[in-house]
């Protein structure tokens, strides 16, 4: 995708998201006041400018380790090519976490850090960061959804680098068990929230 019209598609998404004066939902407003604009200063951010070598932006970076701290996410999956956000930054959010990572080559969960040697058999925060993959996104997303539960987050990142990525976005939100999608652009967060009605929203962030 060109340039430019990667610049006309962000406009168009600055153009049509909503503020949190435009969302009705208390969940999803909670999120959008708690964590998406939650510009307070801490102290592990520090370890994120040792990770510029993972070429994320450290705004979504700060943005992952605010939901897994606000939702109080505890097992933590990565799926990507290599250790994204390792095992050194994910473990130091919080003492119990366990942090698991998906090797694309074999398709196995191997753990990262845990903090009792255990393989999880569900997860509550995962990453999926498959840079110009967009089939492999949407096929490790099904075969994973078996992992996901009620309070489960799943972010997924670059849902707009390609119009395959947006479809593959959209075959996502789609799917029956997930029940709210929130479209920030440069990422995308889907929750499996049973008790919600199903939404789609695009949030300013």
């Amino acid at each position: 995708m060109s340039k430019l019209l990667f610049l006309i598609k962000y406009l168009k998404y600055l153009f049509v998201s909503k503020t949190k004066y435009s969302v009705h939902s208390p969940f999803v407003y909670d999120l959008v006041i708690n964590v998406l604009n939650d510009k307070s200063h801490r102290q592990e951010y520090a370890k994120i400018r040792n990770l510029n070598a993972s070429k994320i932006n450290s705004k979504h970076l700060k943005l992952i380790y605010r939901l897994i701290t606000h939702y109080n996410s505890e097992n933590i999956l990565e799926i990507g090519d290599f250790e994204t956000l390792n095992g050194i930054f994910l473990s130091n959010i919080q003492s119990k976490a366990n942090v698991f990572f998906c090797n694309l080559k074999t398709n196995e969960i191997s753990e990262i850090k845990t903090q009792n040697n255990i393989q999880s058999e569900s997860f509550d925060f995962a990453f999926y960061n498959l840079k110009n993959n967009d089939s492999l996104t949407l096929s490790e997303f099904m075969n994973h959804l078996k992992y996901f539960h009620n309070n489960s987050i799943v972010a997924i990142n670059n849902i707009h680098q390609s119009n395959e990525m947006k479809e593959v976005w959209r075959k996502i939100i789609f799917q029956k068990e997930v029940t709210i999608s929130i479209d920030l652009f440069f990422i995308g967060l889907v929750f499996f929230r049973k008790e919600q009605v199903k939404e789609n929203f695009i949030i300013r962030f």
